[in-house]
């Protein structure tokens, strides 16, 4: 595998697509740069500061159609791809939905959270998320008191969060609702504890005895084997393949207890060991919808225009169609952001792909490559500088743009079609565009 090859995977993989540009701007790094590049985000200055007000103009309330096309504008403009990439992980890991909540400025709060500690310590973005006032509603901490406690919190952090199923006991679940009593929700304060609320007798809990409270079992459950197993291992399968391979495994957790729960370092192992870029890995997951649209997007240089009109802080209703038209299709291909099917979050990998989803993607293939519909932002850039190619350049030319391997019996079957579209470059540039995004191979990263 080439180097530019090596951070073409990389920019897949850690971030969300990449433009020409942005690929000549890694592979000046060295794959090594790359890493650190992505992971040093911290030092990239993005402003977005008055990015919400713009989208939500004169509505009197914030809603949640505005916080989901303020994220989508993230996506499709950051130049902290694995920031955005590591907020996309964690919130399909306290998968919290906007459907019970239904507070548009928490659900924006908590995606602030996830965006602050991305790369930081489980400890605290799991203290951070236990006292987080969209988690307190979800999962009905808010409720949670002394003689009355509460178990879906606790529950979940033990199954879902932490330990994984089968690692606990239903005493222990009970223990820590108990320890996390008084936890709650104060309008217009946000999270708050309430002594009076909470149960201060003794608890047992994964064998350790004591008046414990929500942070003693935060402490217990980050110090335990079980939760760097399951950490690990479901950042390994965010990054690269599905079942990683127990030295590999072993190595990672070993990061987790040396590096004090830091999750950066996790990922960072990951990212520069042999597992990630060999063939297990390459062109091999099944692209969720975020990386099939706001890929998509970013790589026909479609973010440019957002990115302009965050700039000028002013952002017209073409741009604004945009993001909401990006966020219904992924929708429609069984992504709604901030509304996670269940507590669970979404299924992965092979399950993106039924016929109704796939449906769908070939919709978006045919929205972008239609020049009355998304099209009408792509074609003609793209006509004035391909327009005068041959086919078959014209296809290696867009193959290299979208970022696409495309195997021999895919490419012939394009240039066959393309062969029998009507006369002129615009067309076959369109029917090409859409072949290829609607092709089998387009939909593995």
């Amino acid at each position: 595998m080439t180097e530019r090859a090596r951070i073409a995977h990389l920019l897949r993989r850690a971030g969300l697509g990449a433009s020409e540009a942005e690929l000549d701007y890694y592979e000046r790094l060295g794959y090594r740069g790359a890493v650190d590049a992505l992971m040093s985000y911290d030092k990239v200055h993005e402003d977005y500061s008055g990015l919400l007000a713009q989208i939500r103009g004169d509505a009197p309330q914030l809603r949640m159609p505005h916080v989901k096309a303020w994220w989508v504008a993230r996506l499709l403009s950051t130049r902290r791809p694995l920031q955005e990439r590591m907020v996309l992980f964690w919130h399909n890991h306290f998968a919290t939905s906007a459907s019970k909540v239904n507070r548009a400025d928490l659900m924006l709060a908590q995606n602030e959270t996830f965006r602050r500690l991305a790369l930081g310590s489980f400890r605290e973005i799991l203290l951070a998320v236990s006292r987080d006032p969209a988690m307190l509603l979800w999962l009905d901490n808010h409720l949670n008191r002394k003689g009355k406690p509460n178990e879906n919190f606790a529950r979940e952090l033990l199954e879902l969060f932490t330990l994984g199923i089968g690692n606990y006991t239903e005493q222990d679940v009970k223990e820590a609702a108990r320890a996390f009593t008084g936890w709650t929700l104060r309008p217009q304060v946000g999270f708050q504890f309430v002594p009076a609320l909470h149960d201060d007798g003794e608890k047992q809990f994964l064998g350790q005895r004591g008046n414990l409270n929500g942070t003693d079992i935060i402490d217990i459950l980050v110090r335990h084997p079980k939760t760097a197993e399951l950490l690990c291992a479901k950042l390994f399968r965010f990054f690269a393949y599905e079942q990683p391979e127990p030295a590999v495994l072993r190595a990672l957790m070993r990061t987790y207890f040396d590096s004090g729960y830091q999750v950066g370092a996790v990922v960072r192992q990951i990212l520069l060991s042999e597992a990630f870029i060999s063939p297990k890995a390459v062109r091999t997951m099944v692209k969720s919808p975020v990386d099939y649209v706001i890929g998509t997007l970013r790589c026909v240089g479609l973010a440019h225009q957002v990115t302009r009109a965050i700039q000028a802080q002013v952002v017209p209703r073409a741009v604004i169609a945009l993001l909401r038209g990006a966020d219904i299709a992924m929708q429609r291909m069984g992504m709604s952001l901030f509304y996670p099917p269940s507590v669970k979050g979404w299924d992965w990998g092979q399950a993106w792909i039924t016929s109704a989803t796939m449906v769908e993607r070939l919709r978006f293939a045919e929205s972008l490559a239609n020049p009355r519909t998304l099209g009408r932002a792509v074609l003609p850039a793209l006509q004035a500088r391909f327009g005068e190619l041959g086919d078959e350049q014209l296809l290696e030319q867009l193959s290299t743009l979208l970022d696409a391997s495309l195997n021999d019996d895919t490419r012939r079957a394009i240039l066959r079609t393309v062969q029998k579209t009507s006369a002129g470059s615009a067309p076959k540039l369109s029917t090409m565009l859409r072949l290829i995004c609607a092709s089998a191979d387009y939909q593995f990263m």
